[in-house]
């Protein structure tokens, strides 16, 4: 092979026979140099590259302890988000979707009352544990996301929760739990009312996803606090039983004031769905509630 190169070089046909030679004295001496000069070559691409063909990454000093991921990425190894393969609760084919980062230090944001961060901390810490080893375990990485929030580690528990509605799309919790993260918590109003609207266009009958929007619209998006009725009427619409929905439209008109018939009117529909379903104290407690409107 170096001689088909060299010859390559150098002008000299090449044809399985001994080479033709003109000029020998001159041309040996610059086959000579020549292969000086690619062993040299061979060196420094030994030297700085792997078998692969790839560059070798090096490390400053200064730039503390790393680790090489299997891509040859160097990241820093508390940053370090380990890759795993999960079958997607739906059936679909296998992917590969980053974890969340489960090594990660969680500090307890200040004013979390020490009783709430030590239990938390410790919930956190055995979830991480049985995560690492299964990580198909949707109900632990949506219970990790609550006692990430319950210690003020709100950009962890909206990775979890992220990581979650990526992995099972069509569990809509994580996005009522994101909705509720970024409304109370991260104070970002669009991306709540973009989380809400996804739940209950995926399952028009998660009552949780209707009551939270509605909540958005009629106490912190005050632009669109015309909005909030008509949610509640879209969810009892496509849940006509739903005593929770007909309670809500009720105190949505009761308490502000704008159509104490109307509030009538839905507390009886309650009283009514209650007493059907036999639930006959809810039914009392509706009602004592209808006789106290102004």
């Amino acid at each position: 092979m170096v001689s088909v190169i060299l010859c390559s070089i150098v002008g000299v046909g090449y044809t399985g026979r001994a080479p033709v030679i003109i000029h020998k004295h001159m041309q040996n001496r610059m086959l000579y140099g020549l292969g000086a000069l690619v062993l040299l070559g061979l060196f420094v691409y030994i030297s700085y590259s792997d078998f692969s063909g790839k560059p070798v990454e090096t490390v400053s000093p200064t730039d503390g302890p790393m680790t090489v991921e299997s891509t040859g990425d160097m990241t820093r190894e508390e940053d370090t988000v380990p890759q795993v393969k999960i079958k997607d609760a739906g059936g679909m084919a296998e992917d590969d979707i980053p974890l969340p980062n489960l090594i990660r230090r969680v500090t307890p944001a200040s004013g979390t009352p020490a009783s709430v961060a030590e239990n938390s901390l410790r919930e956190v810490a055995r979830l991480k544990t049985l995560l690492k080893e299964k990580p198909e375990s949707i109900g632990d990485w949506q219970v990790l996301g609550i006692y990430l929030k319950a210690v003020g580690d709100y950009r962890g528990a909206e990775e979890v929760w992220v990581f979650v509605t990526r992995k099972w799309p069509s569990d809509v919790v994580a996005y009522n739990n994101l909705g509720e993260l970024y409304k109370e918590n991260l104070k970002d109003y669009p991306k709540a009312e973009v989380f809400y609207k996804t739940a209950v266009a995926k399952r028009v009958d998660y009552i949780q996803g209707y009551v939270s929007l509605s909540d958005l619209y009629r106490h912190f998006m005050k632009e669109k606090s015309a909005e909030a009725p008509r949610i509640l009427m879209q969810g009892l619409a496509s849940n006509p039983e739903s005593i929770e929905l007909m309670v809500r439209l009720a105190k949505y008109y009761g308490d502000s004031g704008l159509d104490t018939a109307k509030a009538k009117g839905y507390y009886e529909q309650a009283i009514a769905a209650a007493e059907k379903a036999g639930e006959s104290a809810f039914a009392s407690r509706i009602r004592q509630e209808m006789e106290s409107l102004k």
